[in-house]
């Protein structure tokens, strides 16, 4: 799924249970921002509703899933409760091994976007992972989640995906 890119966003939407599974339709794409009746989703599902009278409520989450930008290909959508899960299900289930989830020291975080490794002393760190510490110079870090740093009894920790650049 080379050609297919990650998109992930929070955005309202509406979940049908249908003849082949869940389906989720993004609330803009029907333009509506309110419980509706099932009817108006017909046009966007694949599968039958299991009730035709259902009155679908109006959710809010973080949508995720893969497409190829300028064509019709993507993958369904899938809904999560943190940006931090949505991007995590997509790096297991569909990039490739060159994608990697990461939890970055917080204060290492900036060097390792902005490219500036120099002086970069992981050595002296609680250890994060062979890789990171023998190679921060390979990774370019392509989205952090700063709303879901912790403390893991050490230091805070940033987590964020980041593609490893020997592969690219």
């Amino acid at each position: 799924m080379s050609f297919m890119q990650p998109q992930v966003f929070e955005d309202d939407y509406f979940e049908v249970d249908t003849t082949i599974g869940t389906e989720i339709v993004p609330a803009d794409l029907i333009g509506r921002t309110c419980a509706t009746h099932v009817e108006a989703l017909l046009n966007y599902l694949e599968g039958k509703p299991l009730d035709p009278d259902e009155e679908v409520e109006l959710k809010r989450g973080w949508l995720a899933r893969m497409s190829a930008p300028g064509y019709m290909d993507c993958t369904e959508y899938s809904v999560f409760t943190t940006e931090y899960e949505a991007w995590a299900f997509l790096v297991e289930t569909f990039m490739d091994d060159t994608h990697i989830m990461l939890g970055v020291p917080s204060h290492f975080l900036s060097a390792l976007v902005n490219g500036d490794t120099t002086g970069f002393e992981l050595a002296d760190e609680r250890e994060y992972g062979d890789f990171i510490i023998n190679n921060p110079e390979a990774l370019r870090v392509e989205t952090v989640f700063h709303d879901a740093h912790y403390f893991d009894g050490y230091q805070d920790v940033t987590p964020c995906i980041c593609r490893i650049k020997e592969q690219l």
